[in-house]
């Protein structure tokens, strides 16, 4: 939620339209917190058709692979490396899937790119902006300046905000230099 609170801040200080839906899943549980976010210059509906989402943002490998068809051809898929086992895995009567797996499904998108965001939240000194650190590494493909979501971070964010910035700053510098 607050990885869409930025997202649209930022759009605005743009003067972008921007409509957003969020559902929560039985977060509590375990369960999904989507996120719909459309940004542009007049933007009618708030649901990201099937098909038509430029860019998905996930904070987990299985929930990019859940919501990866809603992105548009030529879309950009950032994800970070994090697993999370659903219960049916924890409870044994299914399988996490395979790395094999995994990547073959990502064999029919032209940009996807795993961020190991456990990994940047820690060396930004704090394990909890990892949703920060993937809109760093999205801030590459995103129609919003770098400095316009740093804005917003600041504005966003009520602790950690140093932290929070290094974990945007991390997080984009992944993402580029992963893409060389």
């Amino acid at each position: 939620m607050l990885a869409g609170d930025i997202l649209s801040r930022s759009a605005i200080m743009q003067g972008l339209d921007v409509k957003k839906a969020e559902t929560h899943g039985m977060a509590q549980r375990g369960g999904s917190v989507v996120t719909h976010l459309r940004i542009g210059n007049k933007v009618r509906s708030a649901l990201v058709p099937v098909g038509g989402a430029d860019i998905l943002i996930s904070f987990e490998v299985l929930e990019a692979l859940r919501y990866s068809h809603y992105v548009r051809p030529g879309g950009s898929i950032f994800y970070s490396s994090r697993r999370v086992d659903p219960l049916p895995v924890l409870r044994g009567l299914e399988e996490y899937p395979s790395s094999e797996t995994i990547n073959g499904i990502w064999e029919g998108f032209k940009d996807v790119l795993e961020i190991d965001a456990p990994d940047l939240a820690r060396k930004a000194g704090h394990p909890l902006t990892q949703n920060v650190v993937m809109i760093g590494a999205a801030s590459t493909r995103l129609p919003l300046p770098a400095d316009s979501l740093r804005k917003s971070i600041e504005v966003s964010v009520k602790r950690a905000k140093d932290a929070n910035l290094k974990a945007f700053d991390l997080g984009r510098e992944a993402a580029i230099s992963l893409r060389r």
